[in-house]
């Protein structure tokens, strides 16, 4: 058997995972041919970058939106900017700890994932959990 491990920056190159490597990588675990290994600091990692994500885009889409309500506009149109500011904060709320739990359910169906340890730093893996990489604003942006 195979055994792989996958970057965190390889992860963030395909964050939905749907390009052919990816599916391949997945048919290839669920076979049992390889065994795909995901430690923990990589999901933190990754979900961590996502989270990130998905903040920043709705913080761009709220900066947009406040912007359009402080021009010229039909009741009707301000009345329509308004429900979409609504609906951001609904969404907002929606997608809190989403990437987290969507990448941990898609590398429990595929990988086995390795949990912080004692032998990782210290006893309770605080201090790995707290320095895992956070990225720069804008980096590795996937639009």
């Amino acid at each position: 058997m195979i055994h792989v491990l996958i970057d965190t920056t390889i992860y963030r190159k395909d964050p939905c995972r749907q390009k052919v490597e990816f599916q391949t990588i997945a048919r290839l675990a669920d076979a049992g041919l390889i065994k795909l290994h995901i430690p923990h600091v990589v999901l933190h990692e990754f979900a961590t970058w996502l989270q990130a994500e998905y903040t920043n885009d709705l913080r761009d889409i709220k900066k947009a939106l406040k912007s359009i309500e402080g021009l010229p506009l039909s009741d009707s149109n301000r009345v329509e900017v308004r429900r979409m500011k609504y609906q951001i904060e609904g969404l907002t709320k929606s997608l809190e700890g989403h990437a987290e739990r969507e990448f941990t359910a898609w590398a429990g169906q595929h990988a086995k994932v390795h949990p912080i340890g004692p032998e990782h730093g210290n006893a309770d893996g605080v201090l790995c959990r707290q320095t895992a990489f956070q990225g720069s604003e804008g980096e590795g942006r996937h639009s």
